[in-house]
C-alpha cells in the first residue's frame, strides 16, 4: 500500500497488529519516496451486543483463530468507544463500523452510533 496507495482501510487486526502495519506501509511508502496522510488510516470493526462474541463468528474466526475475539469484537458501545481510542493511539483515524448481527431497529442502531460515537469525532 505503502508503495503505490493513498489510504488503508484494515480489518480483523488488534490496535497494536494496526500499529504494526501502519509503520510497514510508512517504511514502503518512504522507500518509494512517498508520504501517506495521517487522515488516510482506517480500520473496519464489528460492534456486538448481548452475548454475540460468545458466538463463532465464522470468518472471523478463521481468520484470526490466534486472537481472543472480544478483542476485535467489542460487546456495547463503551467497549467500541474504548477500542477506538486504542486504534487512534496506534495511528488509525478512520473506522467504518456495522452490527455483528441484524440490529432489533434499524431506527434505533444509527441513533444510538451517532449519539455514541459522534462526540469521538475530532
Amino acid at each position: 500500500m505503502g508503495r503505490l496507495g493513498d489510504g488503508w482501510l484494515g480489518a480483523a487486526l488488534t490496535p497494536d497488529a494496526a500499529a504494526e502495519a501502519r509503520r510497514t506501509i510508512e517504511a514502503a511508502a518512504a522507500q518509494a519516496g512517498r508520504t501517506v496522510d495521517d487522515d488516510r488510516y482506517g480500520m473496519r470493526r464489528i460492534v456486538a451486543f448481548d452475548d454475540e462474541p460468545g458466538r463463532d463468528f465464522g470468518a472471523l474466526r478463521r481468520r484470526r483463530p490466534d486472537v481472543y475475539l472480544a478483542e476485535p469484537v467489542p460487546t456495547g458501545w463503551a467497549a467500541t468507544r474504548a477500542l477506538i481510542g486504542r486504534y487512534a493511539a496506534a495511528g488509525v483515524g478512520k473506522f467504518v463500523i456495522r452490527p455483528a448481527t441484524t440490529p432489533r431497529s434499524w431506527t434505533a442502531f444509527p441513533a444510538a452510533f451517532a449519539a455514541e460515537l459522534s462526540p469521538l469525532e475530532t
